[in-house]
């Protein structure tokens, strides 16, 4: 009997809402303090290992601050004419008296070694046997000896070397005069061993516990040398790992060790106590399994008072939905509790008025599902419907334009998603303008755009194919955004039912026609034909061994303007007047390309000249001026390194050219200078006019264009230069 009473109450609403909060509330919950615990233990090993690979790092980093002082101290010896000619009149009197007499006791140096070029040891404090031998085998010193050095690292070597089975902290510098010039007359070398009292030194000066393993030698810390044997016991049974945990008590990290000249040498050790990370975590999971008793206390009370709270007068609520069931009727609903439960039975009794609003509602739902919310065009999906219903309508050609902007990605990473979305917005807006009425927009994806046009014929739609090209490539809000090159769009169209019996094929074959127009140099339109798939088939690893030379050009264009910080990003912007001038006069694709890639290049030349020539305040001399002049047949044989085109290089060998024939280095003259180097030479002196240069301030707009007009026909083909007047102007 009691059984099944039991049985009976378990399946009342009461026991199921009371059973389900606990089991639903308890299971997460553990789950969850669970994995917390997991996530916490693996943050804090995490940021315990990052930790010591810091402090590792930081404690290297010591060792070559150390080396690079006696590499300081070394240079303010060697660097000196007494020195030099002490040295060279063999003085070792001298030489005694202020190096191994005087150093020593003031420095604390453990090894000096003073050599003539000849390895002649003239001076010497430290060095066991006599024997120098191990130091002149190591390159860098030895280089020192042998010819002159020109920067830091060259000059002055610095960091660790083995000699005689010790390990010492040196730093050198040739025996210079008191300018640093001339061939070394010697060098000098300042060392410190690397012993236990240094360690224990470092210990009270930076804190770090260190010690250290080099050619199965150990140096630790006087006191803990028994324990720290232990301790590199442990690290070669770890088989080398970086980081070592010693029992619970303790971490140990380590990082390599290389002599001057790189080679491997042996081990940097550094011991930190685990005790916070242990307490920490400790009180953690403590503290997370009171939090779990707590929680599970509180939904087990709280589960007992939803009871009647909730339960009750649902019962209710049901009771009177179970009599409209019987009696076949509608009728409103009493019903007492929270005011979340009244709320219930009010939203009952307005079903019935709010059934004709949702009828409403649905038509509104349905045109939001179809509407890409960036831009406010129809989205990917809606594209088939819309194509269907226009069949449906009897809609009997259609012709479909595939849109992608050209090196979107390159905008987003500059500018941010923010100015990405703006543009694609802006881009969206001209789209749907020119198609006005006669066509619809779509979103297709993240920078791709589909205008569907009806009974339209394919010129008109190449009219307005290029119309949306054109605006894009002009458009101020746009460009302002623009990097090495205008922002711009390639588009493909193809038609119903010529070139496809369906939407989808229709899709892929204006996408291989956009595809086609990135090939011939991206800012294009082409229209589909069957010659399309072949020419694609043959082209494609011509397209990507072009996209890798673009990549190339950028790396290029970047490391020329860096040379001339007067002008900022010159190339880039001299590309930009150029393809503008070459879109004005409607130049061909290919020559766009040429252009684009002729124009970005067109100083690589400059990268040999010496920046002293390049930013010099003064007038240039004969043999400066012959330098600069040599930038451009030096630019077209580095370009031969990057493409055979021979219409590329003439825009870097010809851009100097003048009209009047009296220009570099060929000398051409008139008509005979390539168009694309005409345009260039326009281009690069209006942008060097306002640029301002290390031997003038940047001309006004108007000076720069007063001198173009005046140079016309002279050192410019004239009627170039009244059209790019006019474009800058506008």
């Amino acid at each position: 009997m009691k059984i099944n009473s039991i049985k009976k109450y378990s399946k009342t609403l009461n026991f199921q809402v009371i059973a389900s909060l606990i089991v639903v509330a308890i299971i997460p919950l553990f789950i969850y303090f669970t994995l917390n615990n997991l996530a916490v233990y693996k943050n804090f090993s995490e940021l315990e290992r990052n930790n010591m690979h810091s402090k590792a790092f930081k404690a290297k980093t010591i060792f070559t601050t150390k080396a690079n002082e006696l590499a300081q101290t070394a240079k303010d010896y060697a660097i000196w004419d007494d020195t030099y000619q002490n040295v060279e009149q063999n003085d070792t009197d001298w030489l005694k008296e202020n190096f191994s007499k005087w150093i020593p006791d003031n420095f604390g140096m453990d090894l000096i070694v003073v050599a003539n070029n000849r390895k002649e040891i003239m001076n010497e404090f430290g060095l066991k046997n006599g024997n120098p031998s191990q130091l002149f085998e190591n390159d860098k010193i030895n280089k020192l000896l042998q010819e002159e050095a020109y920067d830091w690292e060259e000059m002055y070597p610095h960091g660790l070397i083995t000699y005689d089975d010790e390990l010492y902290l040196v730093g050198s510098s040739p025996i210079l005069k008191n300018d640093g010039t001339g061939s070394s007359n010697g060098v000098v070398i300042f060392g410190k061993e690397i012993t236990p009292a240094l360690l224990s030194k470092l210990e009270e000066e930076f804190g770090y516990k260190m010690f250290i393993s080099f050619n199965d030698y150990i140096v630790s810390i006087p006191e803990e040398k028994e324990q720290v044997a232990a301790y590199f016991d442990e690290f070669s049974k770890q088989t080398h790992e970086d980081i070592s945990e010693l029992g619970e008590e303790k971490i140990m990290g380590n990082i390599p060790l290389e002599n001057i000249s790189g080679k491997k040498i042996g081990h940097l050790f550094i011991i930190e106590s685990r005790t916070t990370f242990l307490s920490t975590l400790q009180l953690i999971r403590k503290n997370a399994f009171s939090t779990l008793i707590i929680s599970i206390l509180t939904i087990i009370l709280l589960s007992l008072e939803l009871k009647k709270i909730i339960v009750l007068p649902i019962k209710d609520l049901k009771k009177q939905i179970s009599k409209m069931g019987q009696n076949n009727s509608l009728e409103y609903v009493t019903v007492k509790g929270p005011s979340e439960i009244v709320s219930l039975g009010d939203a009952f009794n307005e079903m019935m008025d709010r059934i004709n609003k949702h009828k409403k509602e649905n038509t509104t739902l349905k045109k939001l599902t179809i509407i890409d919310n960036l831009t406010a065009l129809y989205n990917h999906g809606y594209l088939f419907e819309y194509f269907e219903d226009k069949k449906s309508e009897g809609i009997k050609e259609m012709i479909l334009l595939f849109c992608d902007i050209d090196h979107f990605k390159m905008v987003n990473d500059i500018h941010g998603h923010y100015t990405g979305d703006i543009i694609l917005q802006q881009v969206a807006h001209i789209i749907k303008n020119e198609l006005n009425d006669k066509g619809a927009a779509f979103r297709y994806g993240g920078e791709e755009f589909i205008g569907l046009l009806e009974n339209c014929t394919l010129d008109e739609a190449s009219s307005i194919a290029e119309n949306i090209r054109l605006n894009i490539s002009t458009y101020p809000s746009i460009q302002k955004h623009a990097t090495d090159f205008p922002i711009t769009i390639s588009i493909g169209l193809a038609s119903y039912p010529s070139n496809a019996s369906t939407v989808e094929e229709l899709i892929n074959r204006a996408d291989k026609a956009m595809y086609y127009a990135k090939q011939k140099g991206r800012d294009n339109c082409c229209v589909y034909s069957p010659e399309i798939d072949e020419e694609l088939k043959n082209n494609a690893t011509e397209f990507l061994t072009q996209k890798a030379m673009l990549n190339a050009v950028y790396a290029l264009t970047a490391a020329i303007d860096a040379k001339d910080y007067y002008t900022g990003k010159h190339s880039q912007e001299v590309a930009k007047y150029a393809l503008l001038l070459g879109e004005i006069i409607d130049i061909s694709p290919q020559e766009k390309y040429t252009l684009k890639i002729g124009s970005l290049l067109h100083d690589c030349g400059k990268i040999g000249v010496p920046d002293e020539i390049i930013n010099k305040p003064g007038s240039l001399n004969e043999d400066e001026w012959e330098t600069i002049r040599n930038h451009t047949v030096l630019g077209s044989n580095i370009i031969e390194f990057i493409t055979k085109d021979p219409q590329i290089e003439s825009c870097i060998r010809n851009h100097h050219e003048r009209w009047d024939g009296k220009g570099y280095p060929d000398g051409l003259e008139d008509t005979g200078i390539p168009l694309c180097a005409r345009i260039i030479c326009i281009a690069d002196s209006y942008h060097a006019m306002i640029s301002n240069r290390s031997y003038r301030k940047a001309l006004t707009k108007e000076e720069a264009i007063s001198e173009l007009r005046k140079n016309a026909g002279t050192q410019f083909d004239p009627d170039l230069v009244e059209v790019f007047i006019k474009v800058i102007g506008e």
